[in-house]
Formats: C-alpha cells, structure tokens, sequence
C-alpha cells in the first residue's frame, strides 16, 4: 500500500483524475457486464452513438489509463473489459472508437478476442470479426 501512496504522489492532478476516472469506468463495465445482456450495456454506455473517429494517440492514452487503473482495483484484465472501459473514456472525450468482437475456431473450441478499431494483422489473421459497435452501416 505504502508503494501506491508513493507512486499517487508523484502523479500531476491531471494524471491522478484521469486514472481514477478509468477506475471507475473499469468498476462499472465489470459490474455491468456481470449484470446485463452486451447490447443492454453498449446502449447503456451509448457506445453506439456515431462521433467523430478518435485518434490513435488519444486511444492510446485512453487505454494507458485503464492499463494503469488495474492497479488500483482487483479487476483482472481481459480484451472485453479493457477494450469497453477505454471506448467508453474515448467517447467521454466526445470521439468514438469501434469495438470490435471476433472468434476464431481451433478444432472443437471457440475462442473470443475484443479489440478497440483496426485489427492488428495478428486479430485479423486470426479472428473473424462478429460484432462491431457502432456499426458501419
């Protein structure tokens, strides 16, 4: 714990906002992917609402908030958590990014992976995209 303080007390306010901010987004979409249906969630989030398309960079800083804020709370990570935490940051910035959900058959078994915008070469190679919010329509 003593290591947290330390670390809480060299971060700028706008750091500590912002990493307690992704806190709480990762807080409610784990408990919110517990306890409602995927699309109850996204509509809850208004994950599906079209904006202007993020950037790269503020994804990436989006997505090092949420990274850091597992620190913070006993949530472990995965690709849906994380991928849905840090749309939802990106589109409280008033941008969105699409959430991508994708499977990939391996003989008998099924695996899922979520992934925020493009596919890295890796996700496309292996994962066929299902779902992707906001849709493209």
């Amino acid at each position: 714990m003593t290591r947290v303080l330390e670390h809480a007390r060299k971060l700028t306010w706008r750091e500590f906002t912002g990493i307690s901010e992704a806190a709480m987004v990762l807080c409610r979409v784990a408990f919110g992917l517990r306890q409602s249906n995927f699309a109850e969630l996204v509509r809850r989030l208004h994950l599906d609402e079209k904006m202007p398309a993020a950037g790269a960079e503020l994804v990436e800083q989006e997505a090092r908030r949420v990274r850091r804020a597992h620190r913070l709370v006993p949530l472990e990570t995965n690709c849906l958590l994380d991928s849905v935490a840090t749309a939802v940051l990106v589109h409280r910035r008033g941008y969105s990014i699409a959430l991508v959900i994708g499977v990939q058959r391996d003989g008998a078994s099924l695996h899922a992976h979520a992934w925020l915008g493009e596919p890295s070469p890796q996700d496309a190679r292996n994962f066929r995209p299902l779902l992707r919010v906001p849709s493209e329509e």
